[in-house]
């Protein structure tokens, strides 16, 4: 028997274990709003936050989740989420083929061309059949910058202004208005259900003030 095997395995697990307690739907979505807040005030000059945008993150994530996440925590799960987002912007820039279904929020293509492509890429069929609906609402603000095509290149001081605009983006900021600007493992970002829950949460909140 390989103890020392054994031993990286029972770690790897725990590992894993602490990441998916840390980040659930909801601190996803709380993460998302913080890091929309950072491109909004200018902490996001390049592809990555600044120090004030990551100081801010690891604080107001702390303030409004009550649990810590520390600097690597934050990068890794941006690193997730850009990874995500390149394989969503991909399908629907490059690709040939498919559609957007505005009903359901999935994308448009047949069963043949889905196969096809999870052939060349397993990754893709995390995205067949789900609603990617937050992938526009919320990624691409973040993420565009990431991904250079022609004149459909933005960077996220193109999305400033989207931001404040758009009632689903500044929804629940709550403490993170007040971001002070002077101041390894990767899991699978959100669940089916994740915009689902937050469009019932705002439904709710909306009943109870009339």
């Amino acid at each position: 028997m390989d103890l020392n095997h054994d031993n990286d395995v029972v770690v790897m697990k725990t590992k894993k274990k602490k990441i998916r307690s840390l980040w659930t739907d909801d601190t996803h979505m709380i993460f998302l709003e913080l890091c929309l807040n950072e491109v909004r005030v200018g902490n996001k000059p390049t592809g990555y936050f600044n120090k004030f945008g990551y100081e801010n993150l690891e604080k107001y994530m702390k303030e409004r989740t009550g649990k810590t996440f520390d600097h690597k925590q934050i990068k890794n799960h941006w690193e997730t989420m850009k990874k995500e987002w390149k394989l969503y912007d991909r399908l629907m820039r490059l690709e040939s083929g498919i559609g957007w279904d505005p009903v359901r929020k999935t994308i448009d293509a047949s069963d043949e061309w889905w196969d096809e492509k999870i052939k060349g890429d397993k990754d893709l069929s995390k995205l067949r059949g789900q609603n990617l609906e937050m992938y526009k609402i919320y990624y691409e603000p973040l993420f565009r910058d990431c991904v250079a095509v022609g004149d459909n290149t933005k960077t996220p001081s193109d999305f400033a202004n989207m931001i404040d605009k758009d009632e689903e983006l500044i929804e629940g900021r709550g403490d993170s208005d007040e971001i002070n600007v002077s101041s390894d493992d990767q899991e699978p970002i959100f669940s089916k259900n994740s915009l689902t829950k937050r469009k019932k949460s705002k439904n709710v909140s909306s009943s109870r003030q009339t």
